[in-house]
């Protein structure tokens, strides 16, 4: 079987005598004891005769006028770049609004809230802890280190000093931790 499937490659050259002579004696050689190769030979040989016998049809003189004439009735679509020039205008005007509301919306997001109007500054210099450790404090230095140390908007802060459930002490003793901020 491997033979005859090296023989039929070479049937179709065979059959227009392209073949050189070594390899034509071999398909000869073959085809004088292989039916099926001698079969498909004629097949082919028959193909080629039927092509050769086709005649061509001529088409009529106005056949060329008749389809140039269709061609220019048919509706000529636009080009893609022809279809973008009409959105141009509408896809900008949509892109810079979205823009503009992204920034807005980022703005609105990113910036912290307005303080209320009773709420001191964050800027505000704390002088109660220093008052408090020299022993020169008062009753108003207590409530202004609470008011100082409570928390602020956007982040939370402990009070420096808890002196709500205690004595008045005019001589307190006073001990600073350093929390590593300062």
């Amino acid at each position: 079987m491997g033979r005859c499937n090296d023989i039929q490659r070479l049937l179709p050259a065979f059959s227009e005598d392209d073949l050189s002579a070594d390899e034509t004696q071999k398909v000869e050689a073959h085809l004088e004891h292989c039916a099926e190769c001698q079969h498909e030979l004629d097949l082919l040989i028959a193909a080629w005769e039927a092509l050769d016998a086709w005649e061509c049809l001529e088409p009529s003189p106005t056949f060329r006028a008749q389809v140039w004439d269709k061609l220019r009735q048919e509706p000529v679509k636009p080009t893609w770049g022809e279809r973008l020039e009409g959105w141009f205008g509408i896809r900008l005007a949509a892109g810079a609004s979205m823009l503009i509301t992204g920034f807005l919306v980022g703005s609105m997001l990113a910036a912290p809230p307005a303080a209320p109007e009773d709420t001191p500054s964050s800027a505000a210099p704390i002088s109660a802890p220093v008052n408090l450790a020299r022993g020169q404090s008062s009753p108003l230095d207590a409530d202004l280190l609470m008011t100082l140390s409570a928390p602020r908007i956007g982040r939370v802060s402990t009070p420096l000093l808890d002196v709500t459930d205690q004595a008045w002490d005019p001589a307190p003793e006073v001990e600073f931790v350093s929390d590593g901020t300062r």
